[in-house]
């Protein structure tokens, strides 16, 4: 059985998936957009739609498919629109691997989880600062200042880390 997802999109949003199809292509995944799509941007890798005025889309650059632990900028000239899908590979527990500075990552849930709470105690102190669209929070030593107060299943997020380390929400 699969996990029925719907990420909407209001023009450019940090996303991720936490669950995917089998077939996560860039251009399965973005089907239903009709066309719809720029870009989508990921940590170290991109794709742009050479034929963004509608049709088919002819995507260039280094990104061809979505991963779940992975979080993506996408940019839609014609808001709104939402990629919905079921996926097959749910995995709450799933293990990231950061390495120090930024890190853009996935949310690995369905929910809505407390930053504090989310992050494992152990690895709490490497984390400096979290970033998504519309919000941060920085780690004082007062606890989580600012205007991120949550982790969001369908969001994407910018970690920055102080050092590597590997963790599971």
């Amino acid at each position: 059985a699969g996990l029925d997802y719907a990420v909407e999109l209001d023009g450019v949003d940090l996303i991720s998936f936490y669950a995917l199809p089998d077939d996560a292509s860039l251009e399965s995944m973005t089907a239903s957009l009709d066309g719809n799509i720029s870009s989508v941007i990921g940590e170290g890798i991109a794709a742009y739609n050479l034929n963004e005025n509608g049709g088919e889309p002819v995507w260039i650059g280094s990104l061809d498919e979505f991963t779940p632990d992975r979080g993506y900028w996408v940019i839609i000239p014609s808001p709104p629109a939402a990629l919905s899908d079921i996926g097959l590979n749910y995995a709450p527990d799933r293990v990231y691997d950061l390495h120090t500075g930024a890190n853009l990552i996935s949310f690995s849930d369905t929910g809505s989880v407390d930053i504090a709470e989310a992050i494992p105690d152990d690895v709490e102190d490497l984390f400096e600062a979290i970033l998504t669209a519309g919000g941060a929070a920085m780690n004082t030593e007062d606890g989580w200042m600012g205007s991120l107060a949550n982790f969001d299943g369908g969001s994407g997020y910018w970690i920055v880390t102080s050092d590597d380390l590997s963790f599971s929400f």
